[in-house]
Parts: C-alpha cells; structure tokens; sequence
C-alpha cells in the first residue's frame, strides 16, 4: 500500500469514526505529522489532497518551507523554546504546545501583530516527564497569557495521554480534556474549543470524546526514519 492509499484510508477511518459518534465528517482536522520525512513525502501526500502538516522541530519546518508550496498549512506539535521561535521564518497557522509565557513572549517579539494562533498544552495525565499545564492551573495560565499579549488567539487544548493499554482509562483523559475546554469556552476561547488530541493508535477514541484534529504520523507515511533527507 502506498502512502495515498495509506492517507485515504485514514480518512475512510476518520469519517467512520465521526458518523459512529453522530458527528459531522468534517468536524476533524486530519494533521499528517511529517517530522522526519523528506519533502517528496509531503509532496505525494499534498497531492492526495492533504494540507494540513505537523513539524516538531524548527530547521525542518523552515527547510520544507522553503521548497514545498506555500498552499500547505505548517503546525507546530512538538515541544517548544523560546529558541526555536527565532528560528522559524515561516509562520504555523497553528502552535499546539503553548505552555510556557516567555516563549509567548518570545512569539509576539519575533512575529507582533501576525502572531500565529495557539493551543495550551495540558499535562492532562499529570505526568512529570512531560510538559503541559497541569490541569488544575489551565485557568490561571490562561489569566497570565492575556496579561502578556491581550492580542493573541487561544483556540483550545492539545493532549498527549499517558500510554495505557486501558481503554477505558484512556476514554478518560480524552473526556477530561473536552470537560476543560468546555468550563473555560465562554471566557477564552473563541467560537468553538479546539481539541487537538489523538495520534496513530487512539484517534478513533478520541474522536468519540470530541477531538476536533487528529496528528497522525506513521499510518499515513510509514515507519519514521531516523533523519530526514534534505531534498528540493
């Protein structure tokens, strides 16, 4: 099978896993995460139809940039610093790992008024090797972020759930994050909440629980290489 025979058969799995939570098939953002491939890999998914691409680190997304179309939307899921920020000369439409003010800081500084927008990262699993806000500071985090630029656009949540092989336990973290979108729509968040949450073994779940955008890497491209291959 190849990577668009790959990437339409995640997109059958999305919209089958929207109808059977009685959602709309385009209530979910697919993010192809395309961190470690090469630029022919996103050129093969881009011309399948695919727009949206994840990067986790800074020269990669600023070196595909530079030789893909500008048509793609670049987001940021992987964990940042305020150094990678002065790195980046194309801006992601979307950063989904906001969890620190000064690389907030550091954002307005490098881009003023064409700020990309964010969503915060929430530890929701409470876990000590991973970053996020916890969830019990969301609301106070959020009370500093428009202290430090009253312009900037939180959209919602991103997740990365603790690694169970507990269905339930994960349908858990999932709700909870969808609770704490909701307890805080109306004050922060416009329109509707963004849940990033869901990756290549539980997107389904997590659509079932309100993900409005998937990142999956390996079921669309494959096996992630250890380096990616510099290519025009």
């Amino acid at each position: 099978m190849n990577l668009s025979e790959r990437l339409r058969r995640v997109r059958e799995e999305i919209d089958a896993a929207c109808l059977d939570a009685g959602r709309r098939t385009d209530s979910v953002c697919l993010i192809a995460v395309s961190k470690r491939f090469g630029a022919d890999a996103i050129r093969e998914a881009f011309a399948a139809g695919q727009v949206d691409f994840g990067e986790n680190y800074a020269e990669e997304l600023v070196g595909k940039a530079a030789v893909l179309t500008t048509d793609i939307r670049w987001h940021w899921i992987g964990h940042i610093q305020r150094r990678n920020v002065k790195k980046l000369d194309q801006t992601p439409v979307l950063v989904h790992t906001l969890s620190r003010l000064d690389v907030l800081e550091q954002f307005h500084k490098r881009y003023g008024k064409e700020l990309p927008d964010f969503l915060v990262q929430v530890n929701i699993g409470r876990e000590p090797q991973k970053s996020g806000i916890m969830p019990d500071q969301l609301e106070a985090f959020l009370d500093a972020v428009e202290q430090v630029a009253y312009d900037v656009t939180i959209r919602g949540l991103m997740v990365i759930p603790p690694r169970v092989d507990n269905v339930k336990a994960a349908r858990s973290a999932f709700a909870q994050t969808r609770e704490l979108g909701n307890r805080h729509q109306k004050r922060f968040f416009n329109q509707r909440v963004e849940l990033s949450m869901g990756m290549s073994s539980d997107y389904a779940l997590a659509i079932s629980e309100g993900a409005t955008m998937v990142r999956i890497g390996t079921k669309i491209f494959g096996d992630r290489p250890s380096s990616v291959r510099k290519e025009g």
